[in-house]
């Protein structure tokens, strides 16, 4: 559950607190050899995460809206290029001024 959250759960569901409101999942099965992959598979198949309501048979609450800014390519040879980012210089100017100082200096030999 992630913070904030409160109420009853269901008896068959166990509750697990997260700092934050997404989480990440890794399972891990152990195999002795390539005998066991086939039923290592079966049981991370079988491994799922629903949320509450949808366990339930509730209709969720609506998902957050998030406001990233678009990153803008200064080069475009590159992907994407920090240096041209609209929203990095507000969210982060000291930041945003160290990237462009080390982009000016000439690149030395290693």
């Amino acid at each position: 559950m992630g913070p904030g959250w409160a109420g009853d759960l269901p008896a068959d569901i166990k509750r697990i607190n997260a700092p934050t409101r997404w989480i990440l999942i890794q399972p891990r099965v152990h195999v002795a050899g390539k005998d066991d992959l086939p039923a290592a598979k079966a049981v991370l198949d079988a491994i799922t995460v629903e949320g509450l309501a949808q366990a339930t048979g509730k209709t969720p609450p609506a998902p957050p809206t998030y406001c990233y800014a678009a990153p803008e390519t200064a080069d475009p040879k590159l992907p994407v290029s920090a240096l041209a980012c609209g929203g990095c210089a507000r969210a982060f100017p000291a930041k945003d001024q160290a990237w462009e100082r080390r982009a000016r200096r000439p690149l030395r030999p290693v």
